[in-house]
């Protein structure tokens, strides 16, 4: 008693959202702009740039999310080797050293 099976055939409507230009915090102005953290799309009023990566105010107003930050930010202020034997090299090829009195 075998019986065939019919096929069901389930139509997935996959919906496409346009991207839009639009800052998606304030709605009002263009979104130049995309958050590093939520990939928003922020306008230059809700931007902050740490070491030249934009992050929306959601983001650093976030309690969670300020020690990811506050870790991004200190961490451009320290200071390496290199950037140590860098401002050297300028202070040799500058001849401050001879005019210093």
């Amino acid at each position: 008693m075998s019986e065939r099976r019919e096929a069901i055939f389930v139509n997935k409507l996959v919906r496409v959202h346009p991207l839009s230009i639009e800052c998606q915090i304030c709605n009002i102005s263009h979104g130049l702009y995309e958050c590093n953290i939520c990939k928003r799309n922020i306008c230059i009023k809700h931007q902050k740039k740490i070491k030249n990566n934009p992050y929306c105010s959601i983001c650093i107003n976030d309690s969670e999310l300020t020690i990811y930050l506050n870790a991004i930010e200190m961490d451009k202020n320290k200071k390496s080797y290199y950037t140590n034997f860098k401002e050297s090299l300028k202070y040799i090829f500058s001849f401050e050293w001879i005019h210093r009195k």
